[in-house]
């Protein structure tokens, strides 16, 4: 930090260390037994005075209540090492504990995963849920479980990992743009969870990262190679020709790399996550086409001329597909080469470009091959034809997986009574309750937000509407009049934007809407002061927060 002066942090003493246990595992858990406070201290005292082995410990005992389970965590703890003597020594035994009170075996490989990310790496919460759901951790004790059920699986266990504080939260600084929500591991955690995930030190091949990654490739077929069953290469520039590791389980290659030679990806058989998110050099290896147990392929932000060439009938247990962001330097996109018939156990689709104007060829093709499939439970994509447009609102079994679409770029003119009362019959676009982020732009002919259906007019029912929106940005909406006629709650608003909506003269707002969470209203000077108010005390409310 380039501080001028220096000094020791110390241990936290017995008395501070066991009032910061106490406030991680709660008062109402400390009242529930009178000997739990005894307990607590001993448990305490094993930590030393670590403030990240007293916050961890004392997460995992949050909301325990029964004495016996406290008293088996004491005894659990005498068996592992003491920390006192040397903090760096060995931290990873005495977190241990927290990891081993895990409820079961799926959360421990949850956790264990995370740390394939970088040290302070930020992680997209459904990102990495989708992965779990790939590496077949999640609905294990389910032969046909949907993949919402994983997904809120997938939740569940984060929670209970953030409790326990072995993932943090990434607290993002309030602005204009939604954020999806992200956790990170703290450094030492991370090395815990490496240490576990490499049994212990005792077969350190087992994951391998970054640098240790590449220098595996002067080995290329030696015995070390065959222990490798999962690589991570996030935050590495360089050049890498990738070794046959005939047990790799999963592969992640971020952008930085330039793979050389995909050859042996012939010899990797047991396969289940492929990432290759961001490479831009080189052709996609045809060989993926023979990945016969592959789960999870991400080409996201890639440009591989060759992706319509692979032969996807032999990847029948492909369960997740993405190809966000695809294809940014090609002119001609030929959407219907792309042999996604055959992927017979695929339940999530995700497929978008980048903001350039693409020659898109096939389109209405490609929706029909995904109506065909059986399984199919969700899909996201990015539609620029009024063909495709038209085959996703005709289709059934398309509008119940839909859970993201995008219309970009569409040259002709937009049927929006049809749009909007297919999304009324839309399965997962039907919970505008839970809507955080709502962006309107350039639209010529939007002249209200939510249309008043002439039902109740009840305080209870308007406060239904919007009732988790975070932002609202409205912008080139020249004949936009109302966002709503009756002043709105908006218990969790933190930002309004409107820019270029000439006729927009009120806004949904009465003296407890967005009480103490709105942030900024951003607009034109002009608009601004021409705005009406029922009451010219609103105003003045309102007007610190204009910018």
């Amino acid at each position: 930090m380039q501080a001028q002066k220096k000094f020791e942090v110390e241990c936290l003493l017995e008395e501070e260390a066991f009032n910061l246990f106490c406030k991680k595992v709660g008062e109402e858990t400390l009242k529930c037994h009178g000997e739990i406070p005894y307990v607590a201290r001993k448990i305490v005292k094993k930590c030393n005075g670590l403030p990240l082995a007293v916050v961890t410990v004392g997460g995992t005992m949050a909301g325990v209540t029964d004495i016996e389970s406290w008293k088996q965590a004491e005894s659990s703890l005498r068996n592992y090492p003491d920390i006192a003597s040397d903090m760096e020594k060995d931290v990873s035994p005495i977190l241990k504990f927290s990891y081993d009170r895990l409820p079961n075996e799926t959360y421990k490989k949850c956790f264990l995963y995370c740390s394939l990310c970088p040290e302070d790496y930020e992680i997209n919460v459904d990102d990495v849920i989708y992965r779990w759901i790939g590496e077949g951790f999640l609905g294990e004790n389910k032969t046909k479980k949907s993949i919402h059920d994983m997904y809120a699986e997938g939740k569940s266990i984060i929670e209970k990992l953030k409790r326990a504080c072995l993932l943090e939260v990434v607290v993002v600084e309030d602005n204009m743009w939604y954020s999806p929500p992200c956790i990170k591991m703290h450094d030492v955690i991370r090395e815990m969870a490496l240490w576990l995930g490499r049994d212990e030190d005792g077969s350190k091949d087992k994951v391998v990262l970054e640098e240790e990654a590449l220098a595996l490739a002067s080995e290329m077929n030696s015995e070390r190679c065959n222990v490798v069953e999962r690589i991570s290469i996030l935050n590495v520039y360089g050049r890498w020709k990738i070794p046959a590791f005939r047990n790799l389980i999963t592969l992640r290659v971020g952008r930085k790399l330039n793979i050389t030679d995909y050859s042996n990806f012939q010899y990797m058989t047991k396969l289940k996550v492929l990432d290759l998110s961001g490479i831009k050099i080189g052709h996609l290896p045809l060989e993926i086409g023979n990945l016969i147990n592959l789960e999870f392929l991400s080409l996201s932000k890639t440009n591989f001329q060759n992706m319509f060439q692979i032969k996807l009938k032999n990847l029948k247990n492909l369960r997740v597909l993405l190809l966000e962001e695809f294809g940014h330097d090609l002119e001609v996109i030929p959407l219907e080469g792309i042999e996604i018939e055959s992927l017979e156990r695929l339940k999530v689709f995700r497929f978008s470009y980048l903001y350039e104007r693409k020659n898109i060829e096939g389109e209405e093709e490609l929706l029909e091959k995904l109506e065909s499939l059986t399984e199919l439970e969700e899909v996201c994509m990015e539609l620029r034809t009024l063909t495709g447009m038209r085959k996703l609102l005709q289709s059934t079994k398309l509008r119940s997986c839909s859970t993201h679409f995008f219309l970009q770029l569409i040259e002709g003119p937009l049927e929006m009574a049809s749009i909007l009362e297919t999304l009324s019959t839309m399965m997962h676009l039907k919970y505008a309750p839970l809507l955080r982020f709502l962006r309107v732009e350039c639209c010529g002919s939007i002249e209200e937000v939510v249309k008043e259906d002439g039902g109740s007019d009840s305080d209870d029912a308007n406060n239904h509407i919007f009732s988790n929106l975070t932002h609202l940005i409205l912008s080139g909406l020249p004949k936009l009049k109302s966002i709503h006629k009756k002043a709105l709650s908006f218990p969790f608003l933190k930002f309004i934007r409107v820019l270029a909506c000439p006729n927009l003269k009120k806004l949904p707002l009465n003296s407890n809407s967005a009480k103490d969470t709105l942030i900024q209203i951003t607009g034109e000077h002009d608009w601004w002061n021409n705005l009406e108010w029922e009451d010219p005390a609103l105003r003045d409310q309102f007007h610190s927060k204009f910018h």
